[in-house]
């Protein structure tokens, strides 16, 4: 156990935001997800759920490795409810794994969708602007960087690949909104019910904690508490759209290609 714990707890120089780590690390991730993904496109579909459910496993064992950090390392044996998973970015720990035992239908295409956009913005975003990953913990910073390129590469592997839906449109997209607001609605009765245990902001719409991205607290302290998670989820939504749109359109001019 000790030498886990040394492990674990190796210490690095904290990376500075958009410094050399930073650049190198997400830049290589993303384009190496991109190339993996295209380059899977064409797998048998039974490959493909496997692929989707093993790393939905390996996602939800490398959650469990990292609280097991937080409480044992940075915490010192104490619950940090703040890093409670379920985030956006967490959401794919749960129901990839499931993905194989899914017949196809609404609900398979419904998350397929769902990881090609919500969860693929997630992932981008996270990459681009790493705040919340740079830490003074190999392990930890290591960890938040793969957890995100994993992301970039499930989502672009459920749209690239040959079985995704051919006319990929708003309509289609709007398939992922009730699990959207499914977990939004979750998200807010934990952050409600946990509130009293410590601090505890899951999908960053607390009702007790203002936004920590500038405009939305800007948003937050003009207009009210309410208007700025209001515009933040609207966003989301809309970020999450163009990012479908966007994937949709690569299959697509590769699927005139062949024509």
């Amino acid at each position: 156990m000790e030498g886990w714990l040394a492990w674990l707890a190796a210490p690095m120089e904290q990376p500075p935001l958009f410094g050399s780590f930073h650049i190198l690390v997400a830049g290589t991730g993303v384009l190496a997800a991109a190339f993996l993904a295209w380059a899977l496109r064409n797998i048998p579909e039974r490959t493909l759920w496997w692929i989707l459910g093993g790393l939905g496993i390996l996602l939800a064992a490398g959650e469990i490795l990292k609280q097991f950090f937080l409480y044992a390392i940075v915490y010192h044996q104490q619950y940090a409810w703040w890093y409670f998973p379920f985030q956006l970015c967490s959401l794919p720990l749960y129901f990839c794994p499931f993905l194989p035992l899914l017949r196809k239908g609404p609900l398979r295409e419904a998350l397929l969708t769902f990881l090609m956009s919500f969860n693929l913005l997630g992932g981008l975003a996270a990459l681009a602007f790493p705040s919340d990953l740079l830490h003074p913990y190999r392990f930890w910073t290591w960890h938040g960087f793969l957890w995100h390129i994993v992301l970039v590469f499930l989502g672009l592997l459920a749209g690239l690949h040959r079985t995704a839906v051919p006319e990929r449109s708003p309509r289609q997209f709007a398939c992922a909104l009730p699990v959207w607001g499914f977990s939004v609605i979750l998200a807010t009765i934990l952050n409600i019910l946990l509130h009293e245990k410590g601090e505890v902001n899951l999908f960053y719409i607390s009702p007790y904690y203002r936004s920590g991205q500038p405009v939305i607290a800007s948003l937050e302290k003009a207009w009210g508490l309410p208007a700025g998670i209001a515009v933040y989820l609207t966003a989301m939504v809309l970020g999450a759209l163009l990012v479908y749109g966007m994937v949709g359109a690569w299959r697509a001019r590769y699927l005139r290609k062949l024509q």
